[in-house]
C-alpha cells in the first residue's frame, strides 16, 4: 500500500520489517541460499573447540586485534605490522572475558580468565618490530571471581562485575606499572553472577560515569558515576539477564537500553530507567511461534557504536550451516517511539563463537558517518575473521554528512557507550602465515563494491599456532 493521501510512499526498509510491540522472527526460514553475503577479511586460521562462551573473547583497537587461544593465553596481533605475541597470562584456566582500551601503539588489555582472575596488561610495540606486554595489575578472584570486565570508551576506568552469590560491580582507575590502582565499589546488588555491563553517559551530578549491569539473578541495575543506585528492573520476568547494552542513537535525547535474555533469544528495548519496554525481538524455533531452544540457536551481541544497529551472530555449531549466520536488527528513533524497525541476516562459512564490532574511520571512509562499514571481527570454529557489513545492506540509513571523527573526547556525556566505540584508523590486517614465509599485509578498504555471490570464500591463512 502507499502512504497517507498527500504524501508520497516511503520506501520500504531493506530487510525483514519488524511487527511493532512484539515482534518474532523465525529462525531459518530465510535459508541458507537466500541469506546476504558480504566481504569478508581472513585474519588468520585458528580452530576453536564448539560451545557456547558467554563472554567477549575477542577484542579490536586501531592498532591489535586480540584474542583467546586454547590453554588461557592471548594472541595480540599489531594489524600494522602483523607483528604478533602470545601472551602466557593465565594459561591455567582458560579466557573468560577481554577487552582493550586505546587507539595508538600503546594500549591496556584486561583480562578474566575462567576461574575469576583478573589481568591488566600494558601493550606495546617496540621498534615496530616486537610486541610487548608489561603486567600492570593481577588479582585472584577467589571465591567471588571476576566474571565480565570492560573499559570506558574514552576514560581509563575499568568495570569489572563478579561472579557468586553476592556479585559486585566495581570502577577501577589508575592502572600502571609499579602502582595498586584504586576500586570504587558500586551499590548494585545482585544474587547471581553478573552477565553484561554497559557504561552509562550522563549518569550522576557531572563525571557521567553510570554503569549498567546484568546478572543472572533476572536484574539490571543502574547506578550512577556518585554511587546510587538508580534503577533495577527484571526484564524478563526474572529469568536471567543474558546481556545489557546503551544506545544512544542519533536524535535520542536520553539513552536507551537494550536487554538480551539468556541465549539472547530475545532482544529487548528499554527507556533510560528501564520502566518502559519499547520493543521486543524474539527468536523461534522453526514452525512455530515458541522460543528458540539452545540447540538451535545461542547469540552473541554486540552495539554498533553509532547506535543504530544491534549484531546478533548465533553461535550454535550443531548440524548443518543453515543456523550459521548473523543478524542486523536496525534501531529507529523517527516517529511516535524508538523502536527495531528491520532485521538482515547474513550467510556466515563457519559458526561466530564471539565478536566485537567497530565503525570503519579510516581516510577511506564515507564522508556520510551514518553510511560508514561496520567491521565486524569475528572469531569463528576455524578462523578469526573481519565481516564488512555496509549500513546500505542492512536498511535504509538517514544521511548524516560529516567527516567528523566518530569519538569526540571532549564530550563524554553525549558519546554512546559501547566497548567497541573506537572505529579503526587506516590499518593493515596482516595475514599470518608459516615462520619461514614472509608476512604480507593485505590493506583494509572500505567496500563499495556489489555484495559477493552467495558462495564460501577463499579459505583463510595457514594456522595461527
Amino acid at each position: 500500500g502507499g502512504g497517507v493521501a498527500g504524501t508520497p510512499a516511503k520506501k520500504p526498509p531493506k530487510g525483514v520489517t519488524l511487527a511493532r510491540g512484539e515482534a518474532a522472527y523465525e529462525v531459518g526460514a530465510v535459508g541458507a541460499n537466500a541469506r546476504k553475503q558480504t566481504k569478508v577479511t581472513a585474519i588468520t586460521i585458528y580452530n576453536t573447540d564448539p560451545g557456547y562462551r558467554a563472554g567477549r573473547l575477542i577484542a579490536v583497537s586501531s592498532r591489535y586485534i586480540c584474542y583467546g587461544v586454547r590453554g588461557g593465553s592471548v594472541r595480540i596481533i599489531h594489524q600494522t605490522t602483523g607483528q604478533r605475541l602470545l601472551q602466557k597470562g593465565h594459561t591455567t584456566s582458560e579466557l573468560a572475558d577481554i577487552c582493550i582500551s586505546g587507539d595508538g601503539d600503546t594500549c591496556t588489555l584486561a583480562a578474566v580468565s575462567s576461574n575469576g582472575d583478573l589481568f591488566v596488561w600494558g601493550i606495546s610495540i617496540e621498534n615496530m618490530t616486537e610486541v610487548k606486554a608489561t603486567e600492570l595489575f593481577r588479582k585472584d578472584g577467589g571465591a567471588q571471581g571476576y566474571a565480565r570486565i570492560l573499559w570506558h570508551p574514552t576514560l581509563p576506568l575499568l568495570a569489572t562485575g563478579s561472579s557468586g552469590d553476592n556479585a559486585k560491580v566495581s570502577i577501577w582507575k589508575g592502572f600502571a606499572e609499579g602502582a595498586v590502582p584504586s576500586c570504587q565499589e558500586m551499590p548494585a546488588e545482585h544474587s547471581g553472577a553478573i552477565t553484561g555491563l554497559a557504561w552509562v553517559a550522563g549518569a550522576g551530578s557531572g563525571n557521567g560515569m553510570g554503569i549498567a549491569s546484568a546478572a543472572a539473578d533476572g536484574k539490571v541495575v543502574l547506578c550512577d558515576g556518585d554511587g546510587v543506585m538508580q534503577a533495577s528492573f527484571s526484564p524478563f520476568g526474572g529469568d536471567a539477564v543474558q546481556s545489557v547494552m546503551v544506545a544512544q542513537p542519533k536524535g535520542q535525547q536520553t539513552p536507551l537500553l537494550i536487554t538480551g535474555s539468556a541465549g539472547n533469544t530475545c532482544i529487548k528495548m528499554w527507556d533510560a530507567t528501564g520502566t518502559t519496554c519499547l520493543h521486543s525481538v524474539t527468536f523461534t524455533a522453526p514452525g512455530t511461534s515458541s522460543k528458540v531452544g539452545p540447540e538451535i540457536f545461542r547469540a552473541t551481541v554486540d552495539l554498533d557504536p553509532l547506535s543504530d544497529f544491534v549484531l546478533v551472530a548465533n553461535t550454535v555449531t550443531a548440524g548443518s550451516g543453515d543456523s550459521f549466520a548473523v543478524y542486523s536488527i536496525h534501531l529507529n528513533t523517527e516517529g511516535d517511539s524508538p523502536h527495531f524497525d528491520c532485521m538482515c541476516e547474513f550467510g556466515v562459512v563457519y559458526p561466530v563463537l564471539s565478536c566485537v564490532v567497530c565503525r570503519d574511520n579510516s581516510a577511506e571512509a564515507e564522508s556520510d558517518v551514518r553510511q560508514r562499514e561496520m567491521h565486524l571481527y569475528c572469531m569463528q570454529t576455524k578462523a578469526i575473521q573481519q565481516y564488512h557489513l555496509r549500513p546500505d545492506q542492512c536498511c535504509d540509513v538517514a544521511p548524516e554528512a560529516s567527516s567528523a571523527p566518530l569519538v569526540t573526547m571532549s564530550e563524554p556525556v553525549s558519546t554512546p557507550f559501547s566497548e567497541a566505540m573506537r572505529a579503526p584508523e587506516p590499518v593493515h590486517v596482516a595475514i599470518l602465515e608459516p615462520a619461514h614465509i614472509i608476512h604480507k599485509p593485505v590493506a583494509v578498504q572500505a567496500v563499495r563494491a556489489a555484495p559477493l555471490p552467495a558462495k564460501a570464500p577463499t579459505p583463510p591463512p595457514p594456522q595461527d599456532d
